[in-house]
């Protein structure tokens, strides 16, 4: 059927086997749906009235985007990932990284989409979406999301070495019985750190701790991406409490001295205030 403007065509996709009942219409309809598809659509409507721009309605908005750029976007997404995992499966050494986030914060969370990577790569492997009525509450949607991706992995054939996630306890519980190598991320450490340092760097016997805030956080990220076993980590940690003090030479073994080369402190403070924030951490 055909008309002066509009071309109609029913056809079969070979992906999906569905027909599907293609309608040509004008470009500049789908070119605008798509560039509009990333960005939220309400804000860009407020942009389009302030400047005094005519603009599509949402349901026509929603129309393009069902039927041209949802589809395209899932068939990507899935050919993409069918030949991540023909790689992993075929690799020695797989570490993954998981994290779940929710629609809204806290625990009152209805949906909730778990995301696994591969930190080798720094490419997502899969996404598992959680309904909190599936699971008896938000606060358990992180434990399935991440048991759904660990035997959706399994079943592919996926054999992992470690996996990298927050301190959630259930899911701390969950890989320990599976038997998984898990570490936690530093980011969440340090993000927990920050907040005790900022509580002690207001008592005014450890203020000094304040500026030194961005070095331990800083010293940290170095412990862990520079150390090779889980000692070695805890002796540089514990560096730390010498080398606020000016002490740079440490009792460990495994990490003797700092590397650092040597330096005059600086700011007038006293070695009883340095000792005296040292003991807090």
């Amino acid at each position: 059927m055909k008309t002066p403007n509009i071309l109609c065509l029913k056809t079969v996709f070979l992906n999906c086997l569905r027909p599907v009942q293609y309608v040509q219409e004008p470009a500049i309809f789908s070119l605008v749906a798509m560039g509009l598809f990333w960005p939220l659509i309400n804000v860009a409507r407020i942009v389009f009235e302030s400047m005094h721009l005519k603009m599509f309605t949402y349901r026509t908005f929603r129309r393009h985007a069902s039927m041209y750029l949802e589809p395209l976007i899932i068939y990507m997404w899935k050919k993409e990932q069918v030949d991540l995992v023909k790689d992993l499966c075929e690799a020695d050494k797989v570490i993954i990284g998981g994290d779940m986030r929710a629609d809204s914060p806290g625990h009152s969370a209805k949906y909730g989409s778990y995301t696994t990577m591969d930190l080798q790569n720094n490419l997502i492997i899969d996404i598992q979406l959680v309904q909190s009525n599936e699971v008896g509450g938000s606060y358990h949607m992180e434990k399935e999301g991440l048991k759904r991706s660990l035997e959706w992995l399994e079943e592919c054939g996926v054999r992992l070495d470690c996996i990298v996630t927050d301190r959630h306890l259930q899911i701390q519980k969950f890989l320990k019985e599976r038997n998984v190598t898990q570490y936690y991320d530093v980011w969440h450490l340090e993000k927990g750190l920050s907040k005790k340092l900022e509580q002690i760097a207001r008592d005014k016997d450890c203020s000094i701790v304040k500026k030194w805030q961005h070095s331990i956080r800083n010293h940290l990220y170095w412990t862990a991406a520079s150390s090779t076993s889980g000692l070695e980590k805890v002796a540089k940690w514990k560096s730390l409490i010498n080398h606020i003090q000016d002490v740079h030479i440490h009792d460990d073994l495994l990490y003797p001295q700092c590397e650092h080369s040597h330096r005059v402190s600086k700011g007038g403070r006293t070695p009883d205030d340095k000792r005296s924030a040292a003991s807090r951490l």
